[in-house]
């Protein structure tokens, strides 16, 4: 490509290229704060694993939903025993769902080194398709240790008193006042509450 075909093609590529990190960074401040746990966990578990040195994340979490809060309040009997019936069939499934994963994740980029391998296909569109498959299979087994995850976090609040759960009610209100941006200083009030009545583990 010469000189005069760069420059005739700069213009077009550069605001291309600056519409992509637009589109980028506006995509991870959307999504960031709803990945807070996700962040969490995967720190969590990285720590617990022992295989790399693990650190603490500096990610806010997400706090209960007041709706869940205030339904433990008012039947904790009824709210342990749908968790622990929904807990125990995800349980029942969870260990189905982690082999299959992990088996089709191995099984498909196979057959298609093996496709790859013996039709004169194109070779980028066989990478491709195995790249976007690994891709699917990560996401998939990020979204059930999710799950997983969020099913711990809503049963440590059949283990609270009463008492707690009203001042988690209270911390939950002041984040979602500071997120809203309601009041001076918030932010910080936000900050100290979470710091205080949330698990940061």
């Amino acid at each position: 490509m010469n000189q005069k075909t760069l420059a005739a093609a700069f213009p077009v590529t550069v605001p291309v290229l600056m519409g992509y990190l637009a589109i980028g960074m506006a995509f991870g401040l959307l999504v960031r704060p709803l990945m807070a746990n996700v962040n969490r966990m995967v720190a969590r578990q990285v720590r617990e694993g022992g295989l790399f040195n693990g650190e603490n994340v500096e990610v806010p979490m997400r706090p209960y939903r007041l709706s869940q809060i205030m339904r433990v309040l008012s039947d904790k009997s009824s709210y342990e025993t749908d968790l622990a019936r929904r807990y125990a069939r995800f349980s029942r499934w969870y260990p189905r769902i982690m082999r299959g994963a992990i088996v089709l994740g191995g099984v498909v980029p196979g057959a298609l080194a093996v496709v790859f391998a013996l039709t004169p296909a194109e070779k980028v569109w066989v990478l491709t398709g195995a790249l976007l498959w690994l891709i699917l299979v990560f996401v998939a087994l990020v979204v059930v240790e999710s799950l997983r995850y969020s099913f711990e976090r809503q049963l440590k609040l059949g283990d609270m008193s009463d008492a707690h759960l009203m001042k988690l009610a209270e911390a939950t209100r002041t984040v979602q006042a500071a997120v809203a941006g309601e009041g001076e200083g918030a932010g910080d009030e936000a900050d100290r509450a979470a710091a205080r009545y949330y698990d940061h583990g």
